[in-house]
């Protein structure tokens, strides 16, 4: 979807892979290790631009594991992994010199993938390591053979651009919704911009949403659209209500006293009978008999509608087919901001709420 919609380039979120199996993200999991090999397999030869795979920190092992497994990704057609440098559960960062070691391998045996080295330091931490210890670990990075430089969590302008001046390679910048724009991050030396995990938890977020309006929103709630769609089994326009005297069958009768005729009656439409002078009658046995239920109903409910004041919305509508299938209830109002990364966390620990 993302590379028919023509962005350069797509990466893969391992959140998204570890909350589809119920798995925690960066725990180095040996069935999230296997649904990415997988996903890559899959992904071989189907896309129009390269494709990159975050495998947290390589998912445990020795530096020639971790290889081999990058590795594997090439053979599928990855043109970069991203390699992050947290250990597992958020407790804190792995030894600078043996992530070196890890990157020193990688690049050893698949010297044309594309490392992006994660460096740890601002990510999901209350109080972030100074910036200058972040310099230090990507010059070690680089020195290992590391191609380019991300550090989720920096947000700051002045921030970014100490990266962007202290890096000499592309910096990788998480964004950040309401914070960042593309284009200034551009302007600020930024080279590569990734959404993490956003959009993953933008789907979530609207899934929950469409099914909290399903659970409050009416079964005969209907939209403009939907009664669009069912045009001929829809309610009549105010246009198709003011029938004229033509369509007899459905008139009213008016009895009207006159001095010169005390017995004369008249027909009109449904709508002038209202402000008529006189009495309206029942329809005959005869208009009963030939008048066609599902306009009753649609009659019915115009009526009710138009002493509301509602003609302008849409009806619910009797349907001789059977009940028409109901449009996505109208989620505007109600909240659809996604679920955050540690809030699929705790549901992934099997945490209630």
């Amino acid at each position: 979807m993302l590379a028919g919609a023509g962005f350069a380039a797509v990466g893969t979120t391992s959140l998204g892979l570890a909350a589809a199996l119920g798995l925690p993200d960066g725990r180095g999991c040996p069935e999230v290790r296997d649904a990415t090999l997988d996903l890559a397999r899959r992904l071989a030869g189907r896309l129009p631009c390269p494709y990159t795979v975050d495998i947290e920190a390589g998912f445990g092992g020795s530096p020639d594991q971790v290889a081999s497994l990058a590795a594997e990704l090439a053979d599928c057609g990855a043109a970069g992994i991203n390699l992050e440098d947290g250990l597992p559960g958020g407790g804190g960062l792995h030894d600078a010199a043996r992530q070196a070691d890890v990157l020193t391998a990688i690049k050893e045996r698949v010297p044309d993938l594309f490392v992006n080295a994660r460096i740890d330091t601002h990510w999901q931490r209350d109080a972030p390591l100074p910036l200058a210890h972040t310099l230090a670990r990507a010059e070690t990075y680089l020195a290992a053979g590391a191609d380019g430089i991300f550090v989720p969590g920096v947000v700051a302008d002045a921030d970014i651009a100490t990266l962007v001046a202290g890096i000499p390679a592309p910096l990788n910048i998480l964004f950040a919704p309401g914070r960042h724009t593309v284009p200034h991050l551009a302007d600020l030396g930024v080279r590569r911009i990734s959404t993490g995990s956003l959009l993953f938890r933008t789907a979530l977020g609207a899934a929950r949403a469409t099914a909290e309006a399903l659970r409050t929103t009416g079964p005969a709630e209907r939209t403009r659209a939907d009664a669009t769609r069912t045009t001929k089994h829809a309610a009549p326009t105010t246009a198709q209500a003011d029938r004229t005297t033509a369509h007899s069958a459905r008139t009213r009768t008016l009895t009207t006293p006159t001095s010169a005729n005390p017995a004369r009656t008249t027909t009109a439409p449904p709508d002038t009978a209202a402000t008529s002078t006189g009495t309206a009658t029942a329809p005959t046995p005869t208009d009963k008999a030939t008048e066609d239920p599902t306009d009753t109903a649609a009659d019915a409910a115009l009526t009710k509608a138009r002493a509301a004041g509602t003609t302008d919305r849409t009806l619910p509508t009797a349907n001789p087919d059977g009940p028409a299938e109901p449009a996505p209830p109208s989620t505007a109002t109600r909240p659809t901001e996604p679920p955050t990364y540690a809030e699929l966390q705790r549901l992934a620990r099997g945490v209630r709420y």
